[in-house]
């Protein structure tokens, strides 16, 4: 849990869907903010967007700078966290962390991925995808929504403050749901 009066806000949405253009809007709009960039650390850590074998070891170094700069300035983690396990992580550090939804289609998500030549994150885009259709069930519907979205990404919340372990979590809405 953070020590300071900081507030936490992170994006949530697809990859190739604006996230980082959002960003630094946000930035931009006071002096006494940082960013920590998901991509940008995993290009300086493997020289590559996504390396899928060593992002445990990027996602540590991500949780551990966001708790680091948290104690000195209010905070934007500018990924797509969109699983329960990147939001439980989140929530773990600031039980009022504020997601800021990026909603794009997926279809013009992967054809963006495939004009730019990035067809390597046409999988993390489905993968995305299927994580925020999976929060918005939790959210109580099987629509399309933003409002749905929030409703999962609060159960998420919820449980976290009410003390609720990760594996707590999974079995929570994988077995019980």
């Amino acid at each position: 849990m953070i020590l300071s009066n900081n507030r936490l806000y992170f994006l949530c949405g697809l990859p190739r869907s604006g996230k980082t253009t959002a960003s630094q809007k946000w930035l931009a709009s006071n002096d006494h903010r940082t960013i920590i960039s998901g991509d940008e650390v995993r290009l300086a850590m493997t020289g590559e967007r996504y390396f899928h074998e060593l992002e445990p070891h990027v996602y540590a170094h991500i949780i551990t700078s966001i708790r680091y700069r948290l104690k000195f300035e209010e905070l934007l983690y500018d990924d797509t966290n969109t699983s329960i396990f990147s939001l439980y992580s989140l929530f773990r550090i600031d039980q009022n962390a504020q997601p800021i939804i990026i909603d794009t289609k997926k279809e013009i998500r992967v054809g963006r991925a495939i004009a730019l030549g990035q067809d390597y994150l046409i999988p993390v885009i489905e993968k995305c995808h299927k994580n925020m259709r999976f929060l918005m069930t939790i959210g109580g519907g099987t629509g399309w929504s933003i409002s749905l979205l929030n409703n999962g990404i609060n159960k998420i919340r919820g449980l976290v403050q009410e003390g609720y372990t990760l594996n707590d979590i999974f079995t929570y809405f994988y077995k019980g749901f």
